[in-house]
């Protein structure tokens, strides 16, 4: 009699190992087809579209929604040596921006999305090129680099280290 409960509990023990296994295995199926990285990649490219509106409209409060509004987010301006360190200077920078140039209209190409397979991370790529009005006389500033690292926050896309500058050729 021992000895059939003793066959029975490996028997047992052998099932609930396989079932166990196929749980697992499961799970992780499950998880990583729920993230579709296309999907996150047309989100993150929504970004740099509703930063050129933000451009456009001089929307303080449009850059609010992209940028992540750390105290310690990153920001290296092509057109200034300075290092902008966290939110509020950089909204100050952009605010300053505002008053000195008139109808932004930015254009992108060679735009690179990469999405990290947790879904939480990505950094973008691409050159910027913008049509504006500076005292009242029009200007064009081409082939400026961009390359961002957005956070995924609450489901949103948020730029949390941002650099910008021009190639030296």
């Amino acid at each position: 009699m021992f000895i059939y409960i003793i066959n029975k509990l490996k028997v047992n023990m052998k099932i609930l190992t396989y079932l166990l296994i196929l749980a697992c295995l499961f799970l992780i199926i499950s998880c990583n087809s729920s993230l579709d990285i296309s999907i996150e990649k047309d989100k993150v490219k929504q970004v740099l579209y509703k930063y050129s509106e933000a451009w456009h409209s001089k929307n303080i409060d449009l850059f609010s929604r992209l940028f992540s509004n750390d105290a310690d987010m990153i920001i290296f301006d092509g057109n200034s040596p300075e290092r902008f360190v966290g939110w509020i200077a950089w909204k100050e920078r952009l605010q300053k921006h505002f008053s000195l140039f008139e109808n932004v209209d930015i254009s992108y190409e060679d735009v690179d999305i990469k999405v990290s397979h947790s879904g939480e991370f990505s950094w973008l790529s691409c050159i910027a090129n913008t049509k504006y009005t500076y005292d009242g006389k029009p200007g064009i500033m081409s082939g400026l680099r961009i390359t961002w690292v957005l956070e995924k926050r609450n489901k949103n896309w948020r730029i949390v280290h941002a650099h910008y500058s021009f190639s030296k050729e």
